[in-house]
């Protein structure tokens, strides 16, 4: 592992990195790459030169402390310390799972989830330059178990949607986390539907199409006792019919890590 550079050499990269949340720019590291997502026509030629010209600087930041907010999500956290109803911020994902469900293999994808994630794993700060996020949080996901396969079929409908209800009135603490939130409920052996809650500053309805698809690839991974693929390569080849057991099918876009809508690679 190379040294860190020195923390003045840093100066200029944190600068940029600032100016370019200003503009609502967000970049991050995917390896030995930078990342990054921008309004449209706000990341001009001049600006990606000098992220260029500080790429190694930029990495050693991304990779190690805390990031600026963009102008949305720094309205969303300004708003959430004012609102009293901190559910109104709150994105609800909801997936039946029919089959087999290999709940270890699950919660590794889940785990895998938050690790490949940053900002799932985030906590929202008042920082010495401003409004920042740090992903301090272990990527150790809790997963909340819900058992709804004992009531009479006719009433399983009915307190499934008061369960998903309830996960989607949670509160997730953008200062203190987590930002996202897993609940497992089981309707039959074979009939599970998992809710994933999420505060809207970190994940909204494209992103959590990424999620999804991410998550998809992690699982089907896992459970066929592999690592999930890395985003640089194709999918795998889907698993035949007779493969039995819960699977999601693969999405037909590549995973990425999720800043937000229209990411794009920052060529050498």
């Amino acid at each position: 592992m190379s040294p860190s550079p020195p923390q003045e050499s840093l100066q200029p990269a944190q600068a940029l990195l600032a100016a370019l949340a200003a503009r609502d720019i967000r970049l991050w590291a995917d390896d030995d790459s930078l990342r990054y997502n921008a309004p449209a026509g706000a990341f001009s030629d001049e600006l990606k030169a000098q992220v260029r010209r500080h790429k190694s600087e930029l990495l050693a930041i991304l990779r190690s402390e805390a990031a600026p907010l963009s102008c949305q999500q720094e309205r969303m956290w300004f708003l959430s310390r004012l609102d009293r109803s901190p559910d109104l911020y709150l994105e609800c994902l909801v997936h039946r799972l029919a089959g087999r469900l290999d709940e270890p293999a699950l919660e590794k994808a889940l785990a895998w989830l938050l690790a490949r994630h940053p900002v799932l794993r985030g906590v929202f700060r008042d920082g010495p330059q401003g409004p920042e996020q740090l992903a301090s949080l272990d990527a150790k996901p809790a997963l909340d178990r819900l058992d709804l396969s004992t009531l009479p079929p006719e009433q399983r409908d009915q307190a499934l949607e008061r369960a998903t209800a309830t996960v989607g009135r949670g509160r997730l603490d953008l200062a203190r986390g987590p930002v996202i939130s897993f609940t497992l409920l089981r309707l039959a052996a074979e009939n599970h539907v998992l809710a994933i809650a999420s505060h809207h500053a970190v994940v909204d309805g494209w992103s959590g199409g990424l999620i999804m698809s991410d998550l998809a690839r992690a699982y089907n991974s896992f459970r066929r006792g592999q690592e999930p693929d890395s985003p640089s390569r194709p999918p795998p080849t889907p698993p035949s019919p007779a493969d039995s057991g819960t699977r999601w099918p693969t999405a037909p876009w590549t995973a990425r890590p999720w800043i937000g809508p229209g990411a794009s690679t920052i060529s050498n």
